[in-house]
Parts: C-alpha cells; structure tokens; sequence
C-alpha cells in the first residue's frame, strides 16, 4: 500500500512538473515534507525536490537545492 500510493504521487508531480523536473524515487519523508531525488531538466542537473506536506494535498509547490556530491 505505501509503495503504491509512492508512485501514485510520483506520477502526479511528474505530470504537474512535467518538462521543468522528472522524478523517479522518493528520498524521505517526514512529518512537514518529502523529498524526492530529481533531474532539472531546463538546467541539466540533479536536485532534491522537497514538496511539503500541505501541498500534497493542494498542489505541488517545489523548493530545489542541488545535490552536490564530494567527488564533483
């Protein structure tokens, strides 16, 4: 049930955010927020989608920071 419900908010946001960000997997989850590893497609790189709880029941509002990794 919980991965379903996983993908079907995944396949929500990619459609609200399609041709900006794509979306494959979720990060985390807590009690404010989710955050979802993502691809910005405009700028061509990773980023961390983080979509608050509250949104997920309106519609998806989207704060990014990138992904940095040590070795990049």
């Amino acid at each position: 049930p919980h991965l379903e419900r996983m993908s079907e908010a995944i396949t929500r946001l990619n459609a609200a955010l399609e041709g900006r960000y794509r979306i494959e997997s979720e990060l985390g989850e807590g009690g404010m927020a989710t955050v979802y590893p993502a691809d910005d497609l405009k700028h061509e790189r990773k980023i961390a989608l983080k979509v608050s709880a509250r949104s997920r029941l309106q519609r998806p509002k989207k704060s990014t920071r990138r992904i940095t990794h040590g070795h990049s």
